[in-house]
């Protein structure tokens, strides 16, 4: 059971507005909109072609997006930690910062995996 509260932990608790103990429905919000705009970024990454053309949704092996999308997952929960131990309220920073891990997340991996 301790492992599987854990595991909980680390995805719901990205320690949005710290200073408020209880504070609901906000605070998952912020962490449901952190968790989209990562995956926009993902997708964002797939929309634009490397020579800085935008095109089409490029096809590209359905592994590349898992790994893509579980290495996100990974690094996301402690960026956003480390994010508001700086910045207390929530706030397009938060956004934009869920969005960027999102996008060189997947950047990284097609240049890894090709």
């Amino acid at each position: 059971m301790p492992l599987t509260r854990n595991i909980q932990w680390y995805f719901r608790d990205l320690n949005f507005i710290p200073d408020v103990p209880d504070l609901g429905n906000s605070r998952s919000r912020w962490v449901w909109i952190s968790y989209i705009s990562l995956l926009c970024g993902i997708f964002a990454r797939r929309m634009i072609a490397m020579d800085g053309s935008l095109v089409e949704i490029q096809v590209h092996p359905a592994t590349t997006l898992a790994i893509s999308s579980i290495i996100a997952l990974a690094i996301l929960p402690p960026a956003m930690r480390q994010l508001n131990t700086v910045r207390k309220r929530p706030g397009i920073e938060h956004i934009s910062s869920a969005f960027s891990i999102g996008f060189f997340v997947d950047l990284i991996m097609k240049a890894v995996l090709g």
